[in-house]
């Protein structure tokens, strides 16, 4: 190991100690060794380079040069120590400034590490390493340095070779190995990947007997694209001479003809003087140019073999070899062949079905020769009935698969196909066998029934009788009596089917005066289809009572429709018939208005529902043919919807769902929403559509609480009205973002103070620690603001009969509240106004005072009312109220002193608020004589009269001097 990090001129000690781990740590005595640093540190040599030199073809000389330390110190000597990848070294001491390295491998890396040693007075000191890495470059990679080859038989064997990589030469990529004869031609026989193991063999097979041949192994290294090939390791070998024989007289020839197929027989003798371990036949059969080849291997005593099943018209190339065993190898002889045509043939037919088709068709099938050897095929088609036959002759195609179809043959009747293919070849035509099949034909429909008739009987009972058919053409499997009623807004339908073996029926045709169309018709029937014949119509027209004539509907409204119709003197009885998806209803009485019309109302029925309305005129037995009206009754308002609920979105944004009324009665034209803003007290309305069920809008306001009610409705065109149903109201409260507010509400409203109340709101999503409360005064100048944990506060210094605003907020933390808050509106309780002010007698009589005064100067409320008190005659007090700035007090003595109060008032939330009293003494007039009240009365008016005409006669004055001045002024 190497120290380094030491300080000059130092003593150091190294103790070493052996380290055994074995699930316990045992440590041995340490070897110790002590040491002295230099004075100084020595300068390592500089520039260590290489260059590559004198190269051959698998090796090269590295020369190595550097410059000797720019110190005052000269080196003594300089060690070089060159390790290749393996960590293989070598160490080389020189007292120059260069060194080669020689007979270095291509594609080697070594790494160099060089130092400057220099003399000291005990020993030698070397500096630190200089270092490079020289790579020897690209060049032919090392032969194989063995090589054997081992002959198994006189045509294969087997070249060996051993790995020629050692040290730290490069491995090749693989080996190529390479076949020469002597006479110069070469080919490569192997490639084997290199797979770093010494030994390599390949077997080499078709060698020629009695040949001298050169095996050359190549070793290949790939480098940057190129590759490099070493000089071939070499090894000369001949094949010994060969007594593997080929088989003696060899034959083929055509054995028996089948109809698709024939078969080669193949003979042949014994090889003379063959090599004794003849074991088998080797046959090769080929069509063509060896196109397509089987191989057969014969036993080795056999001089005979069979080829089965060999087509028609095919040419063959037959060869054969004997194998034989030696060297432990099979050895194949030289072949010998033989060329032989299995000749012309008939074709043939397969697959050949013959089914019934419709229309007493016939359709053939088959598959034809698929060699190609076919001119057509002939089709012949015989019949039992017919004294004729119909051929048919086909064209070959590609597909190899064909069919014949045979139209209009006689139905029901046996038939023979017979078919065979042919061939024309070199002037001679080849016929294939015969195949023969036979079918009967399919049915076809039957003639007409012969001697249809019909009587009618009990009204409406219809008996039909009939023949068979003359000519039946199939399986005769019944009869169809097909009935429908002619000129009826409801069609009626009968329909009989009726067996083989019987010619009539009874068929009901159930309504009276009716005209029927009715077809009978015989049918054949064979595998699961019908075959119908043509029909014979007949016109039978029942008896009885006729339809009412002249049915209208005169009246209809929700529940009730009337109707009228003519009487029938035959058959003056009724019955009415409602019938709907619901119910039926059923009347037999009827109003005779006239003797002449009939008429009825059923004033039980469901609104919007449709009925089918049935009249029939009766006689004392029995009624008649139906008349039938279709009418819908008017629509009214529908029930109420069901499942009306909502869901929000967005805290505001609210979906509406309901199911429709269960009583619609009509077709639900729409539905009318309305939503209610409670806080706002703002209302919306939406006319949705009937089809609908759901509804969204942005209600905009969070955590507010709304009312919505929808009616689901119905239009009466008939009156042009609009019929709603009764509303369902739901309850609601859009969400928002923050901790939801509650609602204040105030409860104890006095002149100056307020308490407001509040519940705790219910948030899923929030922690509610505490409220904000912030109250206003009508111009919202803020009065009062507070945090509190608990749900109620006491408002004071608040001003009496004043509006104010609260606003709540909650608080999740210190500072976080809101954003919304909701607020309450309230009005102060009034307090007691001031006294009213210039109370003053207005007239005094012998026994009344007069008296008026002006509003109190604070009112503190509305100003309810007043209080008038006064006390005469020795403390007598009577009271009384009014709203009036002026009172009179009557029934007072004369020359009576008054003592008069005149107390305002508000009427607050819980008693009246009285405020101070306004005084005045008042006297009451002494009683005098009618002359002394006369000139009291007349004396005033006089008085009167003279400023009168005074003031009268200053204006005239006044209005002619500004006449007078206007002139003047105009002038």
């Amino acid at each position: 190991m190497q120290l380094s990090g030491l300080s000059t001129k130092a003593t150091y000690t190294v103790r070493l100690y052996a380290v055994i781990h074995d699930s316990e740590t045992y440590e041995s005595d340490p070897a110790e060794v002590s040491f002295t640093t230099p004075d100084h540190e020595y300068e390592p040599l500089l520039n260590l380079k290489y260059t590559l030199e004198n190269k051959q073809l698998d090796k090269v000389d590295v020369k190595l040069q550097w410059e000797a330390p720019a110190s005052n110190a000269t080196p003594c000597c300089y060690r070089i120590k060159a390790c290749d990848v393996n960590n293989l070294c070598t160490t080389h001491e020189v007292t120059s400034t260069e060194l080669t390295l020689k007979d270095k491998p291509y594609f080697s890396t070594i790494t160099i590490l060089g130092s400057a040693c220099y003399s000291t007075s005990d020993s030698t000191l070397c500096s630190e390493g200089t270092s490079v890495t020289a790579t020897t470059g690209s060049g032919k990679p090392p032969a194989p340095e063995y090589i054997d080859v081992k002959l198994a038989a006189p045509t294969f064997g087997t070249v060996m070779w051993t790995d020629p990589v050692k040290g730290s030469r490069q491995a090749p990529n693989f080996y190529n190995v390479t076949l020469c004869q002597r006479q110069g031609q070469c080919h490569d026989v192997a490639t084997r990947q290199y797979h770093k193991n010494e030994t390599y063999s390949v077997t080499v097979n078709d060698l020629v007997p009695g040949t001298s041949y050169i095996v050359q192994v190549f070793a290949v290294v790939r480098s940057h694209g190129n590759n490099y090939t070493s000089h071939p390791a070499s090894f000369h070998v001949t094949t010994p001479q060969s007594d593997f024989l080929a088989p003696a007289n060899f034959k083929a020839s055509i054995g028996r003809k089948e109809e698709k197929s024939t078969s080669i027989s193949l003979s042949w003798d014994v090889p003379p003087h063959a090599h004794r371990n003849l074991t088998a036949y080797y046959i090769l059969v080929c069509t063509g140019v060896n196109v397509d080849c089987a191989v057969e291997v014969v036993a080795g005593d056999a001089t005979s073999f069979v080829v089965q099943k060999a087509p028609y018209w095919q040419d063959y190339t037959i060869s054969a070899s004997a194998l034989f065993e030696d060297y432990g190898a099979t050895i194949g002889s030289p072949s010998v062949s033989q060329s032989v045509s299995t000749g012309p043939v008939g074709p043939w037919v397969d697959n050949l079905n013959v089914t019934a088709g419709d229309n007493s068709n016939i359709v053939v099938t088959w598959e034809g020769s698929k060699n190609g050897h076919v001119s057509g095929y002939n089709v012949t088609v015989c019949q039992a009935k017919a004294q004729t036959c119909d051929v048919g002759i086909v064209a070959p195609n590609c597909e190899e698969k064909y069919q014949l179809i045979f139209y209009n043959l006689v139905p029901w009747t046996e038939t023979g196909v017979t078919i065979y293919a042919y061939y024309s070849y070199e002037k001679a035509w080849y016929n294939g066998t015969k195949q023969e099949k036979s079918i009967r034909t399919s049915p076809a429909d039957p003639d007409p029934v012969r001697k249809a008739s019909y009587s009618i009987k009990n009204l409406t009972i219809a008996e039909f009788r009939w023949e068979k058919p003359s000519v039946l053409r199939g399986p005769l499997g019944g009869y169809n009596v097909v009935c429908d009623s002619l000129h009826d807004e409801q069609p009626l339908h009968f329909y009989k089917n009726v067996e083989a073996s019987v010619t009539g029926v009874s068929i009901n045709l159930t309504e009276q005066q009716t005209d029927f169309q009715c077809k009978i018709t015989a049918y054949n029937f064979y595998q699961q289809k019908k075959f119908v014949g043509p029909p014979v119509v007949l016109t039978p027209h029942t008896k009885g009572i006729h339809a009412p004539t002249h049915l209208n509907i005169t009246h209809l409204n929700a529940t009730a429709i009337t109707l009228t119709w003519d009487v029938d003197p035959k058959a003056k009885n009724c019955s009415v018939q409602f019938n709907s998806s619901k119910d039926a209803v059923t009347s037999t009485s009827a109003t005779n208005d006239d003797n002449n019309t009939h008429t009825f109302e059923n004033d039980h029925l469901q609104p919007w529902t449709a009925y089918n309305i049935t009249v029939r005129n009766c006689g004392d037995n029995y009624c008649g043919k139906k008349g039938i009206l279709h009418a819908r009754t008017d629509p009214s308002a529908p029930s109420e919807v069901a499942k009306f609920e909502y869901t929000l979105e967005a805290y505001v944004v609210v979906t509406f769902k309901w199911a429709p009324p269960e009583k619609p009665n009509g077709p639900i034209d729409g539905y009318l929403l309305n939503i209610t803003n409670l806080e706002r007290q703002q209302e919306f309305s939406y006319e949705i559509a009937g089809a609908e069920t759901t509804f969204s809008t942005n209600l905009t306001d969070p955590y507010t609480k709304y009312e919505a009610s929808i009616s689901a409705f119905n239009n009466d065109s008939h009156h042009d009205n609009i019929l709603y149903g009764p509303p369902f109201l739901l309850n609601m409260s859009t969400e928002g973002e923050g901790a939801k507010p509650p609602y204040p509400d105030p409860t104890e409203l006095d002149s100056n103070d307020a308490v407001i109340q509040w519940e705790a709101p219910k948030d899923r999503n929030h922690t509610i620690v505490s409220y904000y409360v912030n109250v206003t005064d009508q111009k919202e100048h803020e009065v009062s603001n507070a945090t509190v944990k608990v749900t109620n506060i006491t408002i004071h210094h608040l001003q009496p009969w004043s509006n104010y605003t609260v606003a709540i907020e909650s608080c999740t933390g210190n500072s976080t509240c809101g954003p919304v808050y909701k607020v309450a509106h309230f009005r102060t309780d009034v307090a007691a106004p001031s006294a009213p002010r210039n109370l003053k007698s207005k007239d005094v009589t012998k026994d009344s005072v007069t008296v008026s005064w002006e509003k109190p100067s604070v009112d503190n409320g509305p100003i309810t009312g007043y209080i008038v008190n006064w006390t005469y005659e020795a403390g007598k007090t009577t009271s009384n109220d009014t709203t009036k700035t002026e009172f009179k007090i009557t029934g007072l003595p004369a020359s009576t002193k008054c003592s008069i109060k005149v107390v305002a008032f508000n009427k607050g939330y819980k008693e009246d608020k009285r405020g101070t009293a306004a005084t005045l003494d008042a006297v009451t007039l002494p009683s005098v004589a009618t002359s002394t009240i006369v000139l009291a009365v007349i004396l005033p008016l006089l008085a009167i009269a003279a400023v009168v005409g005074g003031v009268v006669a200053y204006k005239k004055h006044q209005s002619r001097r500004a006449g007078m001045t206007l002139l003047q002024n105009q002038e």
